[in-house]
């Protein structure tokens, strides 16, 4: 029992990096360049706000909005990871209300786009390199959607899911093909990226979950194992 004890804390666990659902927000808190909690945002001419409006997910009564009130801007909010994560699976709940369906979640080096009708895939600069139709899942862009994305980069692996229901597996060569460098230092969500006016949306229930690489694994085992042996040693003196 005492050994399970001991090894037990260095077992490799999925880390949490973050979950907001904006309730200890000030509501109409305006995003901007000066970071609060983690959080910057590029609100000129458009609005990057903390609302109370339109919300029924199961956060609460708040959530992000942004709306993009002119066809030259791209407001857009990010949450920065503070390094390079390259496994990580990020959750969040979306609701389009106004506006041309034109969205996008950067990671920095690769990006997700929205759109009424379909998923793009992007790399670091800018290229398409994957697009997935809503066939296998419903979209309704007047209706909050779940979204998951997971990302692994030693093992080649990029799958993205809809409502519950896998919509895009990308591994193996074809991902390595696709120019994708799998890494993420910050998480970014954007309006208007189809150059669309108008367009707005709420988002809620964020969350990003890092993943130990096998690298950091064998630190943890390694760790356990030599608390182990002092332990052994302990006993026999």
């Amino acid at each position: 029992m005492f050994i399970a004890a001991l090894v037990l804390p260095f077992t490799a666990q999925a880390d949490p990096w973050f979950n907001e659902n904006f309730e200890g927000w000030t509501v109409n808190t305006v995003l901007t360049p000066t970071a609060q909690a983690g959080w910057t945002g590029n609100n000129s001419g458009t609005s990057v706000v903390i609302s109370n409006g339109d919300n029924h997910t199961p956060g609460g009564s708040q959530s992000l909005y942004i709306h993009d009130t002119a066809a030259a801007y791209t407001p857009s909010a990010t949450y920065s990871l503070g390094e390079t994560v390259s496994a990580g699976s990020l959750d969040f709940w979306f609701k389009h209300t106004a506006g041309t369906v034109s969205y996008s979640i950067g990671f920095g080096n690769f990006a997700l786009g929205i759109s009424a009708t379909a998923l793009q895939i992007r790399n670091a600069s800018g290229t398409n390199v994957q697009s997935v139709t809503y066939t296998s899942a419903s979209f309704t862009p007047g209706n909050w959607n779940n979204f998951n994305i997971s990302f692994d980069k030693a093992a080649n692996s990029l799958v993205m899911s809809l409502n519950s229901t896998v919509i895009l597996s990308l591994t193996g060569q074809a991902l390595i093909d696709s120019g994708i460098n799998l890494e993420a230092s910050q998480i970014t969500f954007a309006a208007g990226w189809l150059g669309g006016t108008n367009t707005a949306a709420y988002y809620d229930d964020i969350s990003f979950t890092a993943i130990p690489e096998p690298s950091t694994w064998g630190a943890m085992i390694g760790l356990g194992a030599l608390a182990l042996v002092a332990w052994r040693r302990r006993r026999s003196a």
